[in-house]
């Protein structure tokens, strides 16, 4: 039992009546009554201090719940953070390897390029002496021919030098026919 119990049960002792009350002294109706509102007070202090102290525990609860929880959601974050961070470096360096491999195809491309115009330009020159070769090479045919033409056409009385005039014809055309077998020419 505790103090307010006995009070309670000092002041509600029946052996007395509304009179007055010994154990603390004399004490009238109106004091006890005071008494035991006191202690309803008490109590319900005591029952209001319980309800917050319950409601207090629970929100404690709550709140120790929810630090826990985000202690995981922090804890959890936390390793997906680790791992995007790694999935970022490796798709960076990733990244950096294709760049490097795009500036080395674009390096190629440009040397292929580079190469492909100066062989187009080489191409282009042998094309431009091909061609002049053989205009040169036509000019060269017409004028044997020419030569060989007016040779044949020359009317010549002495015999010596007719002899002489053919064995050059001859030549040139030996000499001309060697050329265009040389040059590939049937012309």
């Amino acid at each position: 039992m505790n103090y307010r119990e006995k009070i309670r049960k000092a002041i509600e002792c029946p052996q007395f009546g509304n009179g007055h009350y010994g154990e603390w002294g004399a004490l009238n109706l109106e004091q006890r009554k005071y008494i035991k509102r006191l202690l309803d007070e008490l109590d319900s202090a005591d029952n209001y201090i319980k309800k917050l102290y319950l409601e207090n525990q629970k929100q404690k609860d709550k709140i120790d719940g929810i630090y826990e929880e985000r202690t995981y959601l922090y804890n959890k974050l936390s390793v997906e953070n680790e791992q995007l961070n790694s999935l970022v470096n490796s798709y960076q360096e990733e990244i950096r390897q294709l760049k490097k491999q795009l500036e080395d195809i674009k390096q190629e491309l440009t040397d292929e390029r580079d190469e492909n115009y100066k062989l187009s330009e080489l191409w282009c020159n042998s094309r431009i002496k091909v061609r002049d070769l053989e205009t040169q090479q036509k000019e060269f045919i017409k004028y044997m021919n020419d030569i060989i033409e007016d040779l044949e056409t020359e009317d010549v009385d002495d015999e010596e030098l007719k002899g002489y005039l053919l064995q050059r014809i001859s030549t040139f055309k030996e000499i001309l026919q060697k050329y265009k077998n040389i040059i590939g020419s049937d012309k």
